[in-house]
């Protein structure tokens, strides 16, 4: 079944609201004459999205069914499509505010959702929603509609439709800072299967620059049209796949969804455990190595060892703030058997404890593949002062001074329930090892829409590794092969805080770059330190939210009684 769906982008003209009204309505009938059936509109298109306060944003609000409601659905009737739009809601029975999409067809309202995840700039005047994103349908094809950061919250596209999940995602944004599409658009795309319609603003309000990138992103990531001016359209008839991945809450462990991060509730914090312990280290040093053509055939091992060292060198020359604690991670190393694999082991433990004498580091690291690069969970090693714990679920303890390291393979990172879980248990760090994954390799962004940023220290390309550590607030090491020396990898460090710009990441690139390093400064009151220790992204998850759809059973087992 074809469906196809247009991406509405405005260069945003802030408080302007008639102005931004006539031309959304234009953009729609544009669409609606080259074939659109679904046309998406961007987050609060009509009066901007910065608001100082309540007061300040009260006089631009309207109820559901106000001015914009009736301008749009007349030309739904006129030219039989469905238009979702982004807009400041006022409740009028209890005067709050709402940052808000409808979904209006012929036949008049058909959803009205209020954003559950707000943004820090929402904060200022808008109320929390309370229901997960509605589902509905159009010329048979489901769809759900998000609004700009709920897309960085995959809880909300598995519960809604756990037996079909929608084959669309309308997502009115106004997203900020970085080049688009994002990041997490695109992973979003990719591991929930389905298409993403993304409606973004243009231009700068107040000195914040919108991404613009409107875009239409298939189920397997492609993004398939692009509005690469400052206003225009993305239209694309679409195949949503007839068999959608089918993957039930049940399926799924309730943790994912309500523990521990809602403290809105005396009765659920105490059912949760022990508050997340910080880490411990004053700084960090993060090293990742992918596979290095130059080294075919050997065990890269001294050259891992002088490299780290050179640089250690070079960027410890201040002995305040040298990294006490050394993580490397290796990529696929050239087959080894069994027996191969403990002398290996042997040869890695003797570069960490070289390492530890060669520098000031207290401890050090070394996370490498298992025997014959299976799907087996990497090894480690460790040297250092510190005692260490290894629990059969790969998660590296080091007791005191205190830091959590989950090892997993770069598949699992490439779907959402790992991260997530090990940073609901408290986790601080993940490192992943392993081929890379075709299906989530690193993908360029359109490279004209990335030139404003360059400036700005933003890497071009799509990576899985940067959203799971930003959507976590973890550090993420991630070390990987490649065929060629032409493509991006996935190998990396991510930094921990989603909300920094530019983001704080090494990105790596194979044809330049042997490895990729970055250190992390965790003195009190640091944002790195906050992010690991705190989980401030974490926070804005919403579980007693999610708890409706997963039915009162875990409800009861993880939250309070109703």
């Amino acid at each position: 079944m074809t469906l196809t769906v247009a991406a509405v982008q405005l260069c945003q003209a802030s408080r302007n609201t008639e102005t931004s009204l006539r031309k959304a309505l234009s953009y729609i009938e544009v669409a609606a004459q080259a074939g659109a059936q679904l046309v998406v509109l961007p987050e609060l298109f009509r009066t901007g999205y910065l608001f100082e306060s309540y007061e300040d944003a009260l006089p631009f609000a309207e109820p559901c069914h106000g001015n914009t409601f009736c301008s749009v659905l007349g030309v739904a009737k006129r030219l039989q499509v469905t238009v979702v739009y982004g807009y400041m809601e006022l409740e009028e029975d209890t005067g709050l505010l709402y940052n808000s999409a409808s979904v209006v067809d012929e036949s008049g309202l058909v959803a009205n959702y209020r954003k559950l995840h707000l943004f820090s700039a929402d904060t200022t005047w808008a109320t929390v929603g309370d229901q997960l994103p509605p589902t509905f349908e159009v010329a048979g094809v489901s769809a759900t509609v998000a609004i700009c950061a709920d897309i960085e919250f995959p809880e909300s596209f598995i519960l809604p439709s756990a037996d079909k999940r929608p084959a669309v995602i309308c997502l009115p944004t106004a997203w900020v800072d970085e080049p688009a599409p994002a990041s997490q658009w695109w992973l979003r795309a990719k591991e929930m299967n389905c298409y993403v319609v993304a409606a973004d603003l243009s231009g700068v309000e107040k000195d914040v620059r919108y991404s613009g990138g409107s875009c239409v992103i298939s189920d397997t990531g492609t993004v398939v049209d692009i509005v690469s001016e400052c206003e225009g359209l993305a239209l694309a008839a679409i195949e949503p796949r007839s068999t959608q991945i089918k993957v039930s809450h049940q399926d799924l462990s309730p943790k994912l969804f309500l523990a521990p991060y809602d403290f809105t509730s005396n009765i659920l914090r105490d059912r949760i455990p022990s508050p997340i312990s910080p880490p411990g280290y004053r700084a960090i040093g993060c090293f990742s190595f992918p596979t290095n053509m130059e080294w075919q055939g050997t065990t890269p091992i001294e050259s891992i060892s002088s490299v780290t060292l050179a640089h250690i060198d070079q960027d410890s020359s201040d002995r305040s703030t040298a990294p006490e604690l050394l993580v490397i991670a290796i990529g696929p190393l050239p087959s080894i058997d069994q027996k191969g694999q403990s002398g290996i082991e042997l040869e890695f433990q003797k570069e960490a404890e070289k390492l530890i004498s060669s520098s000031t580091y207290s401890d050090v690291v070394i996370v490498f593949p298992a025997p014959n690069q299976t799907d087996q969970r990497p090894q480690y090693v460790h040297a250092g002062r510190n005692a260490t714990r290894f629990t059969k679920e790969g998660t590296i303890e080091l007791l005191e001074p205190y830091l959590k390291i989950k090892v997993i393979t770069v598949d699992e990172l490439c779907t959402w329930e790992p991260a997530r879980l090990f940073a609901l248990e408290g986790g601080h760090m993940i490192v992943a090892i392993g081929k890379e994954s075709p299906d989530f390799s690193s993908q360029p962004r359109p490279a004209h829409l990335c030139d404003p940023y360059c400036s700005d220290g933003y890497p071009h390309d799509l990576s899985v590794g940067r959203v799971r550590a930003g959507e976590n607030n973890l550090i993420v090491l991630v070390a990987t092969s490649l065929a060629t020396n032409e493509v991006s990898s996935q190998s990396g460090v991510f930094g921990p805080d989603h909300t920094r710009v530019p983001l704080q990441e090494h990105s790596l690139y194979m044809s330049n770059e042997v490895l990729a390093f970055h250190r992390y400064i965790l003195e009190p009151g640091s944002n790195d330190l906050v992010c690991l220790s705190e989980k401030p992204y974490l926070r804005r998850r919403k579980p007693t939210v999610y708890a409706t759809a997963l039915g009162p059973k875990s409800y009861y087992r993880y939250g309070p009684k109703q």
